[in-house]
């Protein structure tokens, strides 16, 4: 691992790509699940389309931390949620090539479980790098190319 995080862990308010930093904190207080699910979305798919990821931000990892959430109305989350984070905030950090180990990772999830969520976030979405398809060659059998007429004064 190469590289260090470039977003603060108590940076939660801080100016955020996509918008208003605070409201992230707020999203990360009340709705941790949407967070988790747009940042590992974005950490298992790195060249899908941003577009695409604000339509539908429910995904597998959003079901699991919205069950976490709702054990224990509410506290659930802080009950169970840090281990579950512990586990993504490793495959985040194996993503963008970010120093650091498990027990780290427990320690800061363990501790302030909102702070890495919003961290983690802050960092997929500084870091993703939408690389769009243009051309696609057809080498598929059977494919034909679009015929072109001759050129003009050649036959």
């Amino acid at each position: 691992m190469t590289d260090s995080w470039s977003k603060n862990l108590c940076g939660c308010c801080g100016d955020y790509e996509e918008g208003n930093g605070c409201v992230l904190c707020l999203m990360g207080t009340f709705c941790p699940c949407f967070i988790m699910g747009r940042t590992m979305y974005r950490v298992q798919h790195p060249n899908m389309d941003p577009e695409k990821l604000e339509r539908n931000p429910c995904n597998a990892d959003c079901a699991v931390v919205c069950v976490l959430h709702s054990l224990g109305a509410g506290f659930g989350w802080h009950i169970f949620g840090w281990a579950y984070n512990t586990c993504r905030r490793g495959d985040v950090r194996e993503q963008y090539n970010i120093k650091g180990n498990c027990c780290g990772d427990c320690m800061a999830s363990w501790c302030c479980s909102l702070c890495t969520l919003v961290q983690q976030e802050r960092e997929s979405a500084s870091r993703h790098r939408y690389k769009p398809i243009n051309n696609v060659v057809m080498d598929q059998p059977g494919a034909q190319m679009p015929m072109q007429p001759p050129p003009v004064g050649k036959q």
